[in-house]
Parts: C-alpha cells; structure tokens; sequence
C-alpha cells in the first residue's frame, strides 16, 4: 500500500530545508520508487541508482510540488523521467560492452537461487519488451496491487486508457512468456 502524500506543511518545512520533514518523505515515498524502477526500469536499469537520483530530484524540486495530493502522481512523473535517461544510458553502456553486476540477495538455496534468478531474468526480460506505456499499467496494476482510479490519476490518462493499455500489456505478456514456455506459477503449483 502506498503512503499517504506529504500534508501541505510537511512540504512547507521540507522545502525550506528541515532535514526531519526531508528525511520522513524520503523513508515513506523511498520504497515505492524503488519498486517502481526495479519493475519498470528494464533487466539494465540498475534501479538503486534511478531511485537515488529521483530523491535527489525530490530534494531539489519540493518547492515545485504546488498541490500536496498529486505527489503520488509528481513522483511518479519524476521517476518516468529518470527511468528515461537510465534506459538510454544502459542502451549506450550493451553497444560499448560494459555489464551490469548481478545482484544476490543472500539466500543458502543456490538451486533455488538460480530458479529464481532465472524466473525473475524471463519477467523482466518480457517487460522489457513491453511497449513503455503498457509496462507501466500492469506494473502499477498486477505488480504494486494499485486500482486502476489510482493508476489513472498517477498516469494523468483516463480510466478507459488504463483499463484498455492492462487488457493489452496482460495479452502481450502472456503471448511471450508463452513463447518461451515459461506456465504461470498457479499452473505450477506455487501458492
């Protein structure tokens, strides 16, 4: 569930420089735009550092933030941004051959580890592919449970858009996990 948006005088305080009221933005909104690039940035967008570089836009920017209700909806636009630039940074760094590191998180399966690395490379791979417009409802909508009113007014798009782009982006993505003979987990047997 996502925060609520900053009241009028947290953003007051947070634009005039008041580290605590910067820091409790910060420690509630961090988490949502972290998920929001890891699951729209795309398998190269490391999306630690997309995140950090929308906080540093959101600590330069509070004074810009003019009605405290739409933040969500500011943020949100804030991070589409920099996802942006990160995507054709990570465009530039495939064709000049540098990768990115892989990331572990720890676990003492490594069968299980590869399993899940493996799934989860696919996922992304298939968002990826996604056009950018219909990755972003159904990551908004099937990945971070948001509803569609929700995700209409982050969007700035109508109701119908976001229910027609999810009907999309769903059929596309079960059309090429299909295609690469990934079965949904339900069919699987995963709770």
């Amino acid at each position: 569930m996502a925060p609520q948006p900053p009241t009028p005088e947290e953003l007051r305080r947070a634009a005039s420089g008041d580290v605590r009221a910067q820091n409790a933005i910060f420690d509630a909104w961090l988490p949502v735009v972290l998920r929001w690039c890891a699951r729209l940035g795309g398998p190269r967008v490391a999306a630690e550092d997309a995140a950090h570089d929308v906080m540093i836009v959101l600590l330069r920017r509070f004074d810009a933030i003019e009605k405290p209700e739409r933040f969500p909806s500011w943020l949100f636009g804030v991070t589409r941004r920099v996802l942006r630039k990160h995507r054709g940074r990570a465009w530039i760094l495939r064709w000049a051959g540098s990768e990115l590191p892989d990331v572990r998180d720890g676990r003492q399966d490594p069968e299980r580890d590869l399993e899940d690395s493996e799934l989860a490379a696919s996922v992304r791979s298939i968002l990826a592919e996604l056009p950018e417009r219909q990755r972003e409802v159904l990551v908004l909508c099937d990945l971070e449970e948001r509803t569609a009113p929700e995700v209409s007014q982050l969007l700035g798009v109508p109701l119908g858009t976001v229910a027609s782009r999810l009907r999309l982006a769903r059929a596309r993505f079960e059309a090429l996990a299909r295609a690469r003979s990934l079965v949904p987990a339900i069919a699987q047997g995963v709770p």
